[in-house]
């Protein structure tokens, strides 16, 4: 008979689409569900718009999907958690479920994970009341938790900075050769690649890929086989502006969109690239940029963001302001002018994993919840 969970995860969409809170949110259950086995504890997650786990990260009989159905998800929560002692929100958007287990348990200790722009925007009275007085947060990034008590007025004692982590299943590369077989599919042998890796809509356009396609014709006379991939999920309209932009430029010979990039070959696009670049200034984390760390590439980040936890605050790579086109293209033009080798991409995947491997990650969610009732 499996233990009563003392420990329960609340999620909104965790396995059936992929974003950036998504990836936070599995690979923070992945941490919790060694830390329930070793401190043996139960565990269990509820998730309102999933129907199915994957195994990799959750073992089916610690998972509740609900497929949507808003009403058995709640009523399941509250009828469940009378021995909960902790429970934490994967989204803002579950804070009115805070309010309602405070209410029917004070000693119930609920903590909510912020992320970026969904707890930096105007948030409503109620749910600042309910971030200020009935939760702990656990935010992303010093950028985050600044937001949190400037904008919202939050009390920065019931703030901590949990930093995200690569995935435990992304694959880190023990060379850092380009891969024959994705330089031939592309058609890119012998050319010096920029990569960026982002969703794709209207409304990531503050991820800054404008500024690198504007930036391409001035660069191509030292660079002459520049080539820029910008990689990811995308939506026609974005893709019909992006392609529009290119063709005004002149620059299509140089520039290629892919779509959402599967898991197995992520490293290995990262690996293709010369230069990692994403000139953001909404970003609450920024994955990504750990991501290609761990692959010892050289990364340009914005500085007005999330991505400054990221960066390790430039240990990791240039950091820029993403509104200036001019820093941007000499960011591009020093970095690609530095030669790079195996020693310094060692170096820079080496201070990557000290900070953020899953098993450090592990580790800091372990001391965030000693900190809780959890254990006692």
């Amino acid at each position: 008979m499996s233990k009563k969970p003392v420990l329960l995860f609340l999620g909104l969409s965790i396995f059936n689409t992929n974003g950036g809170i998504q990836q936070v949110c599995k690979s923070l259950i992945y941490a919790l569900s060694t830390i329930a086995l070793k401190r043996n504890i139960g565990f269990q997650i509820c998730s309102l718009h999933d129907k199915n786990p994957d195994p990799k990260y959750v073992e089916k009989a610690n998972f509740i999907g609900f497929s949507n159905k808003r009403a058995h998800f709640i009523l399941k929560v509250l009828s469940n958690f009378r021995d909960t002692k902790t429970v934490i929100l994967g989204h803002v958007h579950l804070l009115p479920l805070a309010f309602l287990l405070k209410t029917l348990s004070k000693d119930t200790e609920i903590i909510i994970l912020a992320h970026g722009v969904e707890v930096w925007r105007h948030l409503k009275a109620w749910q600042c009341y309910l971030l200020r007085k009935k939760v702990t947060i656990w935010a992303v990034s010093s950028f985050t938790k600044h937001i949190l008590e400037t904008r919202h007025k939050i009390n920065p004692h019931r703030i901590h900075i949990l930093n995200n982590s690569i995935s435990p299943f992304f694959s880190v590369p023990d060379h850092f050769h380009k891969p024959r077989e994705l330089q031939k599919r592309y058609e890119l042998k012998q050319k010096t690649i920029l990569l960026s890796i982002t969703r794709k809509t209207g409304e990531d356009r503050y991820k800054g890929y404008d500024h690198v396609i504007n930036a391409i014709p001035s660069l191509l006379s030292r660079f002459p086989n520049l080539h820029y991939l910008i990689c990811g999920q995308q939506y026609s309209d974005e893709k019909h502006r992006i392609h529009t932009l290119i063709g005004k430029l002149n620059i299509r010979p140089h520039v290629t969109l892919l779509d959402f990039i599967p898991a197995e070959e992520l490293t290995a696009h990262y690996l293709l690239a010369d230069l990692f670049i994403l000139p953001s200034k909404k970003e609450g984390f920024g994955i990504v940029f750990i991501e290609a760390a761990a692959c010892g590439l050289k990364i340009i980040s914005g500085n007005q963001d999330g991505s400054i936890d990221a960066m390790l605050n430039g240990k990791l790579g240039c950091m820029v302001d993403p509104d200036n086109s001019t820093q941007i293209k000499d960011a591009i033009i020093r970095n690609l002018g530095q030669k790079h080798n195996y020693t310094k991409a060692k170096l820079i995947q080496k201070t990557c994993l000290k900070y953020f491997s899953h098993k450090k990650y592990a580790f800091n969610v372990e001391h965030l919840l000693n900190q809780t009732d959890l254990f006692k």
